[in-house]
C-alpha cells in the first residue's frame, strides 16, 4: 500500500510540473511526445496512467497518453492494470484547465475509504473513486496519508489559475435560535508560496499568540450570546463604536409592501435571503442608543446576515441519505449537533463560542438606521440602559409611514408591532396629516385620501396597547374622534431664559472645547441680553448655531464669533416679525370674507 501511495504522490507532483497551460499545435504535441518517450519508465513499472484530455478537430473530447495515439474518452474503470488514472483537462481558455484522479485499484480504494470516511459528497463510496482538483480530501488529510507513503517533501497543490474558496460555518442567531451559518471564504490566487498567517483567513493555531486570541474569542462569543438572548424589554443598549449602516429607516419595508402587501410569508426571512443586495451599506462611528433585534432586522430591512462584507452562502443542502445521516464521523465534521443546542442558559462547548460572529444586528434609534453593530473592540462598548429609568424612544415621521391609504394601515400595524416588541414609546413627529378634521376635507373639495388617513389611524389605534406620542402645531384643526382618544395633552410653551441659555450652551460648549469659538464669555453675555427678546425655541436655537457656523466658514473665519451669531439672529428675528405681520393680515382678510 505504501508503494501505491508513493506512486500516486510522484505522479501527482510530476503531472503538475508537466501540465501544459496553453493551446498547442498537433506538431508541437508530437514533438513533445517524442521528447518525453526517453524519459518514461518502462510500462511494466508504472502503476499510474497519465492522460491529457482535449477537444480534437472533430469537436470530440479525446484522451492523449504520452506513449499512445489519441483515443475517444472512456471510463478509466475499463482500463486494467493501473492503480489510478490522472487526467488533465486542457481547455481553450488556459485559466479553465483542471484535473481529476480516478482511483481504480480496489485495495487502494478501500484503504483511502478507511482513512477518509469523513469526507462529504460520497467521494469514497463509488467505484471507481474520482477526486477533483484542487483535491481537498488529499490535501486536508495528508498527515494521515503520509503514514502510508514514503516520507519525502513535495507540494500536493495542482497548477491552478483560479481563486480558491473554502466553505465554513459561523454559529449565528436567526432571531429565535442559534444555528450554523454557511459562508464561502475567498482566497485570491498567488504564485509560489507564502506564510499561512499572511492569508486573509488561516487556522487559529497558526496565530502568533493563539492562546490569548482563543480566550478573547471565547469571551466575545459569550458576550454575543448575551446580546442575542436578551429578554423583551431589555434589548436597548448604549453603543459607542464602529458600525455598518445597512438600511435607512423603514423605507425598505414600505417598498416591499408596495410589491405585495398580503401574500408575503414572514417565515422566509429566516432563510437568510440572498436576494437583497446591501450595496447601500457604509461604515460609520456611532454614539447612540440601539435596539438589538435580529428578527426585526431580517423582517424590516430585508438584508442578508452579513459578517462584515462576507455574504452568507445560503442553505446549501447536506446529504440526507441514511448512509450520511448515520455516518457519525461526517456528522461530527459538520457539527450538526450545534443546530440542536438549547438556549436555556446551559453552557456551550468552547468551539461554539469561538464560532460566534463579531457583530449583532439592530436599529439605531436616533439615526433611524438598520445596522451591523460590532460586539468587540476597544472603542466599542455596549451597556444595558436601565429600563427602570426610561424606555426607548422610537421616533418616526410621516415619510416612514407613507401617505397612500392603501399602504398606511399595513405600515402602521408593523410599526406598532415593532414598538410593542421593543416596549418603546412611539413618537410620530409632525403628525398633522393624521389628525386634521375630516369635515375640512369635505368643505374644501372632498379630500377623500386625507379623510382615509385619519380613519386608518383611528382604526389601528383601537388595537395598540403601547404609548403613542403625536406632535402637531395645528390643534385647532383636530378631528373630534382623534381628540376623544387623547389621554394626556402637553402644551410646549416658549422656553424660559434659563432653559434657552442651557440649550445654547449645549451647542456652543463642545465647539468652545475644540477651540472653534472666539471670546465665549462675550457671546454668553450677549446671549443673555438677546434671548429675552428673541423668544427662540429649541429647533430655532439649533438652526441659529448651525447657520452661524456656515456663515463663519463662508467668510473664511476659523472661529465662531458674536458677529456671526448676531447676523443670523437679526435675520431670524426680522423674518419672525414679518411672518407675524402677514399672518395677522391673512386672518383679517379671512374674517372679511366670512
Amino acid at each position: 500500500m505504501q508503494e501505491a501511495l508513493s506512486e500516486l504522490k510522484r505522479e501527482f507532483s510530476r503531472s503538475s510540473e508537466k501540465s501544459p497551460m496553453a493551446k498547442t499545435s498537433d506538431t508541437e504535441t508530437k514533438e513533445g511526445e517524442k521528447a518525453e518517450e526517453s524519459e518514461k519508465p518502462p510500462q511494466a513499472q508504472s502503476r499510474s496512467r497519465i492522460v491529457l484530455n482535449r477537444v480534437n478537430s472533430a469537436g470530440e473530447r479525446e484522451d492523449v497518453e504520452y506513449d499512445k495515439k489519441p483515443t475517444k474518452q472512456s471510463s478509466s474503470a475499463q482500463v486494467k492494470g493501473y492503480e489510478f488514472t490522472l487526467r488533465k483537462f486542457i481547455e481553450e481558455d488556459p485559466r479553465q484547465n483542471h484535473s481529476e484522479i480516478e482511483i481504480e485499484s480496489p485495495p487502494l480504494r478501500n484503504f483511502m475509504k478507511e482513512l477518509l470516511i469523513s469526507c462529504p459528497y460520497h467521494t469514497f463510496r463509488g467505484s471507481p473513486q474520482t477526486l477533483y482538483s484542487p483535491y481537498e480530501a488529499i490535501v486536508l488529510n495528508w498527515d494521515q496519508l503520509a503514514k502510508a507513503a514514503e516520507d519525502r517533501k513535495f507540494s500536493p497543490w495542482p497548477v491552478d489559475r483560479k481563486d480558491w474558496f473554502l466553505r465554513c460555518w459561523a454559529y449565528d442567531w436567526d432571531g429565535s435560535q442559534f444555528q450554523r451559518l454557511p459562508l464561502k471564504l475567498r482566497f485570491a490566487r498567488f504564485e509560489e508560496s507564502k506564510p499561512i498567517n499572511s492569508l486573509p483567513f488561516y487556522p487559529l493555531e497558526c496565530h502568533e499568540d493563539s492562546d490569548t486570541l482563543r480566550r478573547k474569542l471565547i469571551e466575545r462569543g459569550k458576550k454575543y450570546r448575551r446580546f442575542c438572548t436578551a429578554s423583551l424589554g431589555s434589548q436597548m443598549f448604549s453603543y459607542d463604536g464602529q458600525a455598518v449602516l445597512v438600511k435607512r429607516g423603514l423605507s425598505s419595508m414600505r417598498d416591499f409592501m408596495k410589491r405585495d402587501t398580503d401574500t408575503h410569508d414572514d417565515s422566509s426571512i429566516f432563510s437568510y435571503s440572498t436576494s437583497t443586495s446591501s450595496t447601500s451599506a457604509g461604515f460609520a462611528f456611532l454614539k447612540d442608543r440601539v435596539m438589538v433585534d435580529f428578527k426585526s432586522y431580517f423582517e424590516k430591512s430585508r438584508c442578508d446576515a452579513l459578517i462584515g462584507d462576507i455574504t452568507p452562502e445560503g442553505r446549501y443542502g447536506e446529504c440526507q441519505c441514511p448512509t450520511c445521516q448515520t455516518n457519525q464521523e461526517l456528522m461530527a465534521l459538520y457539527r450538526t449537533r450545534f443546530d440542536r443546542a438549547n438556549i436555556d442558559g446551559r453552557d456551550w462547548d468552547a468551539e461554539q463560542y469561538l464560532l460566534c460572529p463579531p457583530r449583532v444586528f439592530g436599529y439605531v434609534l436616533r439615526e433611524k438606521q438598520w445596522a451591523q453593530l460590532h460586539a468587540h473592540g476597544k472603542k466599542s462598548t455596549a451597556k444595558t440602559v436601565a429600563l427602570k429609568a426610561e424606555k426607548p424612544l422610537f421616533a418616526i415621521s410621516v415619510a416612514d409611514v407613507g401617505t397612500e391609504a392603501k399602504h398606511v394601515e399595513s405600515n402602521l400595524r408593523r410599526i406598532f408591532t415593532l414598538a410593542t416588541t421593543w416596549q418603546a414609546i412611539l413618537l410620530i413627529d409632525e403628525a398633522d396629516v393624521f389628525l386634521q378634521s375630516r369635515s375640512l376635507g369635505v368643505t374644501h373639495g372632498g379630500n377623500i385620501e386625507r379623510n382615509a388617513l385619519v380613519s386608518v389611524l383611528l382604526r389601528v389605534l383601537e388595537y395598540y396597547q403601547g404609548i403613542l406620542m403625536l406632535t402637531t402645531n395645528q390643534i385647532a384643526q383636530f378631528d373630534v374622534a382623534v381628540h376623544s382618544r387623547i389621554h394626556v395633552a402637553i402644551k410646549y410653551r416658549e422656553l424660559k431664559e434659563d432653559r434657552a441659555m442651557a440649550i445654547f450652551r449645549n451647542f456652543l460648549d463642545p465647539l468652545d472645547r475644540k477651540g472653534k469659538v472666539k471670546d465665549m464669555d462675550k457671546i454668553v453675555q450677549w446671549l443673555q441680553r438677546e434671548i429675552r427678546l428673541a423668544g427662540f425655541g429649541g429647533r430655532q436655537i439649533r438652526n441659529v448655531v448651525t447657520s452661524a457656523l456656515s456663515l463663519a466658514r463662508a467668510r473664511g473665519d476659523r472661529q465662531l464669533s458674536r458677529d456671526h451669531l448676531s447676523d443670523v439672529v437679526d435675520n431670524v428675528h426680522e423674518f419672525k416679525l414679518e411672518f407675524i405681520r402677514q399672518y395677522e393680515n391673512y386672518k383679517t382678510q379671512q374674517q372679511g370674507l366670512s
